[in-house]
C-alpha cells in the first residue's frame, strides 16, 4: 500500500525536482494562510518624483508627486496638469524569481481658482512570479497588487495660505494563478493639507487609512495554491514634511511617513517572512534644480535619499540614493535616473511627449506663464515669476504681475474642442486669435540667442493709490 501510494506521487516530486533544476522556485507551502501586504517605501512615479526620493508631500508639483498629499492640486500645481508613467524595478527581497516589479500611473489634473481636481489611477506595487505550487506539483504563474483608481479634490482657505485636499479611492486588489482569479474591490479615502508662508516654505501633513480588500465571495478554483483568496492589506500612512520652493528654479524636500503594522501579512513567494509586523519610519530628503532653461529649451537634475525601515522580519534596514535629469526639448520628455539600494535597483531611461505641453505648442491652450531665464544656473532666490497662484497668492512683490494663473480654466477646457477642429480645418484657435504665433518647425528649436532674464531687475514700484484731502481735493503723488 505504502509502494502505491510512493507510486502514485512519484511523476508529482520529478516534475517538482525537474522544475526546480530549471531555476522556477519551489514555494515552501502547500497551503496559503497569510494575508498579503500591497506596500512598498520604493519612491515611484516620474523621474522628477523619484530623483528627489519621493520628499515631496510639502511639495505635490506634479500628479506624481500628489500621490501623497491631495491638497497639491489646489497650491503647488499649475492650472492644466497631465501624466503618464511606467516604472519597472528589481527587488530582490521582494521577487525570489528575479522577475521585476512593474508600476505605472497616468492622471488628469485642473485647477479653477481656487479649486483644485484631479482623476488619477496607480499601480504601485505588485508582487509576480513562476513558482511550483507542492499542491499540484505543477508550476504556477502568480500575480497579486493593487490597483489604484482615485478622485481627489482640493480648495485653498484663509487668504489661499492653506490647502485642504481629499481623495476618493477605489482599489482592486489581484489575486490571480494562471488563468484563475480571485479579484475584488474596496473603498478608501486619503486627507491631505498644505500650509505655506510669504517665504514658499510650505508644511504638508497627509493621511490614509489602513486598507483591506477582503477576499472575493465567488472566487475561481484554486487547487494549484489553497487558501489563495486572501485579504490584500496595505497599512495606514501618516506623513509629515516641508517643502521649500523660493522660485520656479529650485524646489527642496523633506519627509517622515509612519507605516502602520499589518498583521497576519507575509511574502508572497514565503509565508514565513512577514510583512508589516511592526509600524515602520521612511525618513526622505530631495532637492530638485533647473539646470538650464531656454525658450523651448529646459534642464533640470534631482537628487535625494531615503532610509528604509524594513518592514520584513528576515531581512535589515537598507539606505537608498536616487537621483534623476530631464531634458525638454519642445514638446519631448527626455530623462535618465536611478534608485539603488542593496538587493535593489531601480534604472530609468525614457522618452515621451507632453499632453499639456503639445496643447501649447499647437495653440490649443495658451501658452504657460513665466519668462524662460534664457541661461544656465539660476540664482536660487525668493522671485514669484511662473510659480502657480497658490503660492504667489498674497506675495507682497511686484513682480506678482506677471504670474497670471489662468484662472478660466473652464474657458481653456471648453475651447479645446472647437480648437482641435479648426486645427484640422486650417482655421485660427481662440489662442491665435489673441496674438499668438503660428506653430512652426523653427519655433520647436530652442533659441539661445535671447537675453537672460535678470533675476535682479529692478521692478515698478506698486501703484499707490491717491488719498483724498479734505474739501474733496486729491492729494498729487510726490
Amino acid at each position: 500500500m505504502i509502494r502505491n501510494h510512493f507510486r502514485s506521487l512519484l511523476p508529482a516530486m520529478i516534475l517538482v525536482l525537474w522544475s526546480a533544476g530549471a531555476n522556477a522556485f519551489v514555494l515552501p507551502y502547500a497551503t496559503r494562510t497569510k494575508d498579503f501586504s500591497s506596500w512598498t517605501p520604493a519612491a515611484q512615479g516620474d523621474t522628477n518624483t523619484i530623483g528627489m526620493a519621493g520628499a515631496t508631500v510639502g511639495l505635490p508639483t506634479s500628479i506624481s508627486s500628489a500621490q501623497n498629499n491631495p491638497a497639491g492640486y489646489a497650491m503647488t500645481m499649475g492650472p492644466l496638469s497631465a501624466q503618464i508613467n511606467s516604472t519597472s524595478y528589481n527587488d530582490e527581497r521582494l521577487q525570489r524569481t528575479g522577475e521585476t516589479i512593474k508600476g505605472s500611473q497616468w492622471g488628469f489634473a485642473l485647477a479653477p481658482e481656487p479649486w483644485g481636481f484631479s482623476v488619477a489611477y496607480f499601480s504601485p506595487q505588485t508582487e509576480t512570479g513562476t513558482y511550483v505550487a507542492p499542491a499540484v506539483g505543477d508550476t504556477a504563474q502568480t500575480e497579486v497588487s493593487l490597483k489604484e483608481l482615485r478622485v481627489s479634490a482640493a480648495r485653498r482657505f484663509f487668504n489661499h495660505a492653506l490647502s485642504v485636499g481629499a481623495t476618493f479611492e477605489v482599489a482592486k486588489a489581484v489575486r490571480e494563478i494562471n488563468d484563475t482569479s480571485s479579484n475584488n474591490y474596496g473603498l478608501t479615502y486619503q486627507l491631505g493639507v498644505l500650509y505655506r508662508n510669504r517665504n514658499h516654505v510650505v508644511l504638508g501633513i497627509s493621511y490614509a487609512p489602513e486598507l483591506r480588500v477582503g477576499p472575493s465571495s465567488n472566487p475561481d478554483i484554486q487547487s494549484a495554491i489553497p487558501g489563495f483568496n486572501r485579504d490584500v492589506v496595505r497599512p495606514s500612512l501618516s506623513t509629515v514634511g516641508l517643502g521649500w520652493m523660493p522660485n520656479r528654479f529650485f524646489k527642496l524636500g523633506l519627509s517622515v511617513t509612519y507605516a502602520g503594522r499589518t498583521e497576519n501579512t507575509a511574502l508572497l513567494y514565503d509565508q514565513s517572512i512577514l510583512s508589516g509586523s511592526n509600524g515602520t519610519w521612511v525618513p526622505r530628503f530631495g532637492v530638485s534644480y533647473i539646470l538650464a532653461e531656454f525658450s523651448n529649451f529646459k534642464v533640470e537634475g534631482a537628487a535625494g535619499t531615503y532610509y528604509e525601515f524594513s518592514r520584513l522580519n528576515a531581512f535589515s534596514d537598507r539606505l537608498h540614493a536616487t537621483a534623476g535629469i530631464e531634458v525638454n526639448p519642445s514638446f519631448i520628455n527626455l530623462g535618465a535616473g536611478f534608485d539603488v539600494a542593496p538587493g535593489f535597483h531601480n534604472y530609468l531611461v525614457g522618452a515621451g511627449v507632453d499632453i499639456v505641453r503639445t496643447a501649447r505648442f499647437f495653440n490649443i491652450i495658451p501658452a504657460e506663464n513665466g519668462k524662460p531665464y534664457n541661461g544656465f544656473l539660476p540664482r536660487i532666490k525668493l522671485a514669484s515669476d511662473g510659480l502657480p497662484a497658490g503660492l504667489t497668492a498674497d506675495d507682497r512683490r511686484p513682480d506678482t504681475g506677471d504670474n497670471d494663473s489662468l484662472s478660466d480654466v473652464g474657458k481653456i477646457i471648453s475651447d479645446v474642442p472647437g480648437n482641435v477642429a479648426k486645427k484640422f480645418e486650417g482655421e485660427k484657435t481662440t489662442v491665435e486669435e489673441q496674438g499668438a504665433p503660428e506653430p512652426s518647425l523653427k519655433s520647436m528649436l530652442p533659441d539661445f540667442s535671447k537675453r537672460r532674464f535678470d533675476q535682479d531687475q529692478p521692478h515698478p514700484a506698486p501703484p499707490v493709490k491717491a488719498k483724498k484731502k479734505k474739501g474733496g481735493r486729491k492729494a498729487s503723488r510726490d
